[in-house]
């Protein structure tokens, strides 16, 4: 997944709802930070889907990454625009949730983070670029 989110033409924090665009050298180092919590690693079959009016309301609590492609985009045979994804301290996987045609919706990518790994530090970076801390 790294090499997918690499190609974002834009990274975006969501905070409670407030966006916070990243700046080209935010956005690598983010990346750089993406590479150490992803490390050993591994995509598995996700069995979550979005549903667009659950993902825009939960857009307004917590934090979250969306990455912005400059068109549509496929992956494992399933298109889109941008993906977004929930962040959670402890959390031992990333659920990317799809954007398409203006709304969120089908089956999800999930990453699975090596045993014991967790996304803490993808957490306190993405907190920090949005102000809070």
């Amino acid at each position: 997944m790294n090499g997918l989110i690499k190609r974002a033409l834009e990274v975006i924090v969501v905070s409670e709802g407030k966006e916070t665009v990243l700046s080209p050298g935010a956005q690598n180092a983010l990346y750089s930070v993406m590479d150490g919590v992803c490390d050993g690693g591994y995509e598995m079959p996700a069995f979550g889907v979005a549903l667009n009016d659950f993902v825009t309301e939960a857009l307004g609590k917590g934090l979250w990454l969306k990455f912005v492609f400059s068109g549509v985009e496929t992956h494992n045979g399933m298109d889109f625009e941008a993906l977004l994804v929930g962040l959670n301290y402890g959390s031992g996987g990333l659920e990317f949730m799809r954007f398409l045609n203006g709304q969120y919706g089908g089956r999800d990518f999930h990453f699975a983070l090596k045993r014991g790994a967790n996304a803490d530090a993808l957490v306190s970076f993405a907190a920090e670029a949005a102000g809070e801390k």
